[in-house]
Order: C-alpha cells, then sequence, then structure tokens
C-alpha cells in the first residue's frame, strides 16, 4: 500500500511568517501542544485543534478544536465535524491559513475520489457538560468520539 505525501503550508498573515513541511504517516495531528506534529503555538489555537487521517484513496479533516472553528471556504468546522480533502485544500484558523495538498507517492498514479457527501459534518456536544468533557479529553479520546460519530450518522443515512 502506497501511503501518499500530505504537504501543509503555514501562512500566519498577521506576521507574514510561512512555512512549509510534508507528512507520510497518518494520522496527523494539529494543534498549539508541542507534541503535535503540526504545531500552532497562537494563543487562540487548542492544544489539539484537529486531526488528518489518510491513505492511498483520500484524506479526511477531523476538527477537534472549540476554541476558535477551522474554515473552509467561509464555512465554520465545529468540533466533531469531518471533511474529505480533496487534491488541495486550504483552511483558515484566524490569521492563519493551512493549505493542504494530497499527492501520490513514489511515482503512484493519481487517484480519483468520489464520496457521497464531500462536506459530512458530525454534530458536536450535545451539551455544555459534554462540551466541557471534549476540551479536556485527550486527543485520542476525541478523535474516536469524532470518528464513532461519523460513522453513526453515515450507518444512520444508509
Amino acid at each position: 500500500m502506497l501511503v501518499p505525501t500530505l504537504s501543509i503550508t503555514v501562512i500566519d498573515h498577521s506576521t507574514g511568517q510561512r512555512r512549509s513541511s510534508r507528512h507520510s504517516r497518518s494520522p496527523l495531528r494539529i494543534g498549539r501542544d508541542p507534541t503535535n506534529d503540526v504545531v500552532l503555538p497562537q494563543s487562540f489555537v487548542s492544544r489539539w485543534h484537529a486531526v488528518v487521517r489518510f491513505d492511498e484513496a483520500a484524506a479526511t479533516l477531523f476538527a477537534i478544536g472549540a476554541a476558535n472553528p477551522l474554515r473552509i471556504g467561509g464555512r465554520a468546522l465545529e468540533p466533531g465535524a469531518a471533511w474529505v480533502i480533496h487534491e488541495r485544500q486550504v483552511i483558515t484558523l484566524g490569521p492563519l491559513e493551512l493549505h493542504l495538498e494530497l499527492r501520490p507517492r513514489e511515482g503512484a498514479a493519481p487517484q480519483v475520489v468520489i464520496a457521497a457527501d464531500a462536506h459530512a459534518a458530525v454534530s458536536g456536544p450535545a451539551d455544555a457538560d459534554a462540551a466541557e468533557d471534549a476540551e479536556t479529553a485527550g486527543p485520542l479520546a476525541r478523535v474516536h468520539g469524532a470518528l464513532s460519530l461519523l460513522a453513526e450518522r453515515q450507518h444512520a443515512a444508509l
């Protein structure tokens, strides 16, 4: 199985700084905590803001952080939301722009991803207590919860 490379360029419009990185291991964790794969040290970023899971067929962004929503095309992704990333995607978070590009690895032929609902969103926590628990839970627990909710919603839609 050939795993693609996910390239991320972070542009901070408040400082003009730009940095790029390439990743070939999934999942990819994004947030303020220094243990993340992509560290965004700004105070408005949650410790664990998002996770990207990718393989040879597709990449999916899972919004985890509750501090400030990620935005794609102006649309806010609430905690628990999932978004299929096609070849290229621009995500904004305050003055930050994250340019994500999914590339085939080692000369593999590009693959076309057809999704029934590329904007599949999963609702976040049902009440304030659940939202607080989600913010203080570990990143893996939040990812697991988001994936479970997504699977339940997709199964219910069938």
